[in-house]
């Protein structure tokens, strides 16, 4: 059964895991998520707001739960998260 997650849930957890250094991948499936949750995502993934900030973002998950809609942007940040060096990220 599919288990419906809205965008406060989905923004919980993405809060929650802001300090993760052991989670790689998460699967949960999501639907109809709005813009503002997946910039929530994004900036979890690589947040460009300072060198410290970006230097302090989630490294660690490689996969984000599963969704149709995902944007080109946290695909590439997931990318990234995958190459041993860190170097790219």
């Amino acid at each position: 059964k599919d288990l419906h997650l809205d965008d406060d849930l989905v923004s919980h957890i993405v809060t929650s895991l802001k300090n993760n250094e052991r989670l790689t991948n998460l699967d949960i499936a999501i639907k109809n998520t709005s813009d503002s949750v997946w910039d929530q995502i994004s900036q979890l993934l690589c947040d460009k707001t300072s060198i410290a900030a970006t230097y302090a973002s989630n490294h660690t998950l490689l996969k984000f739960g599963e969704s149709e809609n995902e944007p080109f942007e946290v695909e590439t940040y997931l990318t990234m998260n995958e190459h041993p060096s860190k170097l790219s990220v």
